[in-house]
């Protein structure tokens, strides 16, 4: 959470998300005791704001990117700090530990850093110049430096394979995208290969930017990456989407035929593997555009998307059934909420989700 004064502050799981699951269920007091005093107890449950506090003079945050135990933030003159889990490098200090509790800088000699977006365990960096480095776990392709570089980095890593100047970069769970700007998507990672296990149905993970391949001739003007899918905005105000689907959608009739086409090219009627749910050419969202060139954001969840902007009454929600309906009608209990407040900007996590509101 960010201020008007450049403060950042947190709160939940700020540093391993996996061991405050095991340490909440620790009941043992002394066992309890024992981790308040090893220090791990600090990696979990804020449930009131902190501030973070940095060891030299404070820097000016600009922007603040949370994923699992892990913190991103982005001065105003360009520098990033990190704090979080960093047993696979994915705060970019050059070294390997199990968490960095102060904010550090990460090694970019330039520190002309334009935009930062984290995944589960690892980030990736847009420079003013349009380059893109990414850092962290690398097991699945999700760092985009070729199959002889998928181990772990530790350090800010520039991805050579991208064929132009980043406008945009976002990261997903284990996949990563860069926009470019010719208005062209590349995406790297975890199953966003091209080729299928026709034994299996599984698709490859890509360790090189591979282009999204849309089934229309579109130019792109922004994106945003959830967890295992992604939405894109084109030059006419429309809404596109692509990637994984949840495993309780698979049964459900009201996914549209342009979504259960691309499925059936690839579902084993056995077993529906992880892998087999990917939709890779991007499919529009129906009924939904808006005027490009005023302002709206997107927040990509674990298998819905919301839609915020100045000139929509309230946001919209949609997911893989593509149908694109106000917040309040897609959640009616939130019908009381919405028409008290306007929302101004919706973040979407796991399990969870945040609004930014001012009361009517």
């Amino acid at each position: 959470m960010l201020d008007e004064t450049g403060k950042v502050f947190v709160f939940g799981r700020t540093h391993d998300v996996e061991q405050g699951i095991r340490v909440g269920r620790r009941n043992n007091p002394i066992l309890k005791k024992f981790f308040e005093l090893i220090g791990t107890m600090k990696s979990i449950d804020y449930p009131i704001p902190q501030q973070v506090i940095f060891n030299s003079d404070a820097p000016v945050i600009q922007k603040v990117v949370a994923s699992a135990g892990l913190t991103a933030m982005l001065s105003k003159d360009r520098k990033l700090y990190l704090i979080g889990g960093n047993a696979y490098g994915q705060c970019a200090v050059s070294k390997r530990d199990s968490y960095v509790w102060s904010p550090i800088a990460a090694s970019l000699p330039d520190n002309d850093i334009e935009d930062v977006d984290l995944g589960f365990r690892h980030g990736v960096a847009l420079t003013s110049k349009g380059s893109v480095y990414t850092w962290g776990k690398g097991g699945r392709g999700q760092l985009g430096l070729g199959s002889g570089q998928i181990e772990d980095v530790l350090e800010m890593t520039h991805v050579e394979n991208l064929p132009g100047c980043a406008i945009s970069v976002a990261a997903g769970f284990t996949h990563t995208s860069a926009l470019l700007d010719t208005g062209e998507i590349f995406v790297w990672g975890k199953l966003q290969g091209t080729k299928v296990n026709r034994r299996n149905g599984n698709y490859e993970d890509s360790s090189l930017p591979r282009k999204v391949v849309f089934n229309s001739d579109v130019k792109i003007l922004k994106m945003w990456s959830g967890q295992h899918h992604s939405v894109a905005l084109d030059s006419n105000g429309h809404f596109w989407q692509y990637g994984m689907l949840p495993d309780t959608i698979l049964e459900s009739s009201l996914l549209p035929p342009v979504v259960l086409e691309q499925l059936s090219n690839t579902l084993d009627s056995v077993a529906r593997r992880s892998s087999s749910r990917m939709i890779s050419t991007p499919v529009k969202v129906k009924g939904l555009s808006v005027d490009p060139s005023k302002p709206v954001d997107v927040s990509v969840g674990f298998h819905h998307a919301f839609l915020c902007g100045a000139s929509l009454k309230e946001p919209l929600r949609w997911d893989w059934t593509l149908a694109a309906v106000p917040l309040s009608v897609s959640n009616p209990e939130l019908a009381d909420f919405v028409q008290k407040n306007t929302i101004l900007n919706i973040s979407d996590g796991w399990q969870h989700t945040l609004f930014q509101v001012e009361t009517r």
